[in-house]
């Protein structure tokens, strides 16, 4: 179910113009399943279809087009597999003791708010 819905969005994607479905990296589900996740993060087939089929950008196409990491869903961009699981160890668990629900083990990322310094 979740694969034709990112069939579909992507597709809405191309109509409206977005470079983002034109420039999306794809992988192997079988690359998915053999990488290492973490004890709290069930890799589930939705997981996987979803990083198969939407992982990162491929930068080539993005230079091709003249864009970088383009907006995937509401000004965030799409991380690939191995972004997630680098993102997934940096922040899982960040808020400690005194603030457990500030990024609880299991809250697994897929798209990064592309944050911008304004001067």
């Amino acid at each position: 179910m979740l694969k034709k819905s990112i069939e579909k969005y992507l597709e809405v994607l191309k109509q409206s113009g977005s470079s983002a479905a034109d420039t999306l990296d794809q992988v192997d589900p079988n690359s998915i399943r053999e990488g290492v996740l973490f004890d709290e993060v069930d890799l589930t087939d939705e997981l996987v279809n979803y990083f198969s089929m939407v992982n990162g950008y491929d930068y080539k196409k993005c230079d091709d087009l003249g864009v970088d990491n383009p907006d995937f869903a509401w000004r965030m961009y799409a991380l690939s597999w191995n972004q997630a699981r680098d993102q997934y160890s940096e922040l899982s668990g960040i808020g400690g003791d005194e603030n457990p629900d500030y990024w609880p083990k299991g809250f697994f990322l897929f798209c990064m708010m592309a944050l911008a310094t304004l001067f």
